[in-house]
């Protein structure tokens, strides 16, 4: 891996399309937090979302980009 592509890949994580999706993933977080009756299930319900919307805002930044 050269020193260009992670410039490239640091390219992709401050447009918008990033965090407009880290955003939603977080508001989704909160509300999960706010909804489960227990830590325990907050947790396992927040650390495969926060997962998950890291990967697809990533993604869709990526593909933004290829086209």
């Amino acid at each position: 891996m050269s020193l260009l592509d992670l410039l490239d890949v640091a390219d992709m994580l401050v447009h918008w399309r990033f965090f407009i999706g880290i955003g939603i993933t977080a508001l989704l977080c909160g509300l999960a937090v706010l909804i489960a009756p227990s830590a325990a299930l907050a947790w396992a319900i927040c650390v495969p979302l926060c997962i998950a919307g890291l990967f697809l805002s990533f993604r869709w930044q990526a593909q933004a980009s290829d086209g």
